[in-house]
């Protein structure tokens, strides 16, 4: 009630006397008030790590308690009286992981997300804390959908290079299944296991042996698309990002794709394809020749479905492979700008056409070094941050044990300013599972150069060499 009535001031204030008193009264609470007071203790400030013990070990018991909702809280007090000591927080997760799993197979469906959830936010704090407990997260034919898919990336998050071959082989089953989005997200979670275990990181040889392996079951999915379109689509986007994290696998992907591309319709499986050609064209002798089929058949791609993201991919594939084998690919890529500059259902695609026409006219080399230049890099733990969509987790570790772990975004995003606490600010230690926080530099906008109209002639490359 007292905390109520000062919530205008900042809450009721917490001193030494009062926290102790609270916690060595916590029996006489029922559990509602255990998790407020739980709610509190976060805002308290202990004067020195003999005190921080004293209240850890007096909130111990709590752990084995038989609410979800006072064992989060006590995790979360636990966290801020260890945040900036990374050994401590370590030493948190390792006593809190039992009683975390015990709730997590007994809670109801709703629960078992929340904890899941938080239980993901922290391992990506402590990496390897929950590996050992990969096989809790095997998912169960009567489990609802929602939890079944948090399962499915919690198994790619907790693998490691012992587990790894087990975890993928759980995962293949699940690629059977009818429920077509837990299709995907196994096949996505075998490629983030591919990505993360890579050769130049701790992994070290075995790493590489795992993710060759991993490889192999990808591209047998990639030859299933006569079967199953979306478990090849998918394979094709997930060979994508492991071929650009282990460029040296190219060799196991490449002999498959012509084939692939033929069959696979899902747009951004076959743009997939496309970009894996362009890249293989130095080691695959029919890169060239599968992807001038369908600069032949131009206007067929315009017919199919999602063809901006085909016709993209199509360009830049081209481009590249014109400067690895520049005699077989030059009047190909002469046609394909000429319908690409006079295409008007994109407007990128035509811009796109433009610029490389015009780096091509200004000097071949200085468009090898923009075309064929470092590509976007892939987030080895959470896969592709683009996908996650979530905040980093240091934003997330102040709003612990609140909607903001479930969401996978901090509350300002989704709570107006007027409704929102105030976040407890604890110095989190940078280590191997924290996201950095980014501060982004202010920079000046450029006025955009001015663009020539384009030509209408037939370009004509014939004088371009790289």
């Amino acid at each position: 009630v007292l905390e109520e009535i000062m919530a205008d001031e900042g809450g009721m204030a917490l001193n030494r006397p009062i926290v102790l008193h609270l916690l060595n009264r916590l029996h006489e609470f029922p559990e509602f008030g255990i998790v407020v007071i739980l709610g509190l203790l976060p805002r308290y400030k202990p004067e020195n790590e003999e005190e921080s013990f004293q209240i850890m070990n007096l909130l111990d018991p709590i752990l084995r308690s038989s609410s979800p909702a006072a064992m989060l809280g006590t995790v979360r007090v636990f966290l801020h009286l260890t945040g900036g000591n990374q050994d401590m927080q370590r030493r948190v997760m390792e006593r809190v992981k039992a009683p975390l799993l015990t709730h997590v197979a007994s809670a109801p469906p709703e629960c078992a997300h929340t904890l899941l959830s938080h239980l993901e936010l922290m391992g990506r704090l402590c990496p390897s804390v929950f590996d050992d407990e990969y096989r809790q997260m095997y998912v169960r034919y009567n489990e609802p959908t929602h939890i079944k898919y948090l399962k499915v990336n919690l198994l790619a998050l907790l693998a490691n290079i012992e587990t790894a071959p087990d975890v993928c082989s759980e995962l293949a089953e699940y690629v059977t299944d009818v429920d077509v989005r837990l299709s995907r997200l196994a096949v996505r979670a075998m490629a983030r296991i591919a990505c993360r275990l890579h050769p130049q990181g701790t992994a070290g040889e075995h790493g590489a042996a795992v993710s060759e392996g991993i490889v192999v079951r990808l591209v047998e999915f990639l030859e299933t698309a006569h079967l199953t379109q979306h478990v090849a689509a998918e394979g094709a986007c997930s060979l994508a990002d492991v071929v650009r994290v282990h460029p040296a696998l190219r060799g196991h992907v490449a002999p498959y794709l012509p084939r692939a591309l033929k069959h696979v319709s899902d747009p951004h499986g076959k743009a997939a394809i496309i970009w894996m050609l362009g890249e293989s064209a130095d080691i695959l002798t029919e890169a060239p020749y599968a992807l001038e089929k369908l600069i032949d058949s131009y206007d067929a791609v315009g017919r199919m479905r999602g063809q901006s993201v085909i016709k993209a991919a199509l360009l830049t594939a081209t481009m590249k492979i014109f400067f690895k084998r520049p005699p077989e690919t030059r009047d190909m890529l002469g046609r394909l700008l000429s319908h690409a500059v006079e295409d008007v259902s994109s407007q990128d695609l035509h811009d796109r056409a433009l610029a490389y026409y015009r780096l091509l006219r200004s000097g071949p080399d200085q468009a090898q070094v923009i075309v064929t230049g470092r590509g976007p890099s892939v987030d080895k733990g959470g896969f592709l941050e683009e996908d996650t969509g979530k905040g980093s987790i240091r934003d997330l570790m102040r709003e612990f044990n609140t909607l903001a772990v479930v969401y996978g975004k901090t509350s300002e995003t989704f709570v107006n300013e007027e409704y929102r606490t105030k976040a407890i600010d604890v110095q989190w230690e940078e280590g191997e599972g924290m996201a950095p926080a980014a501060t982004p530099a202010a920079v000046e906008p450029t006025p955009p150069a001015p663009v020539a109209a384009p030509a209408t002639a037939p370009l004509d490359l014939t004088d371009v060499a790289p």
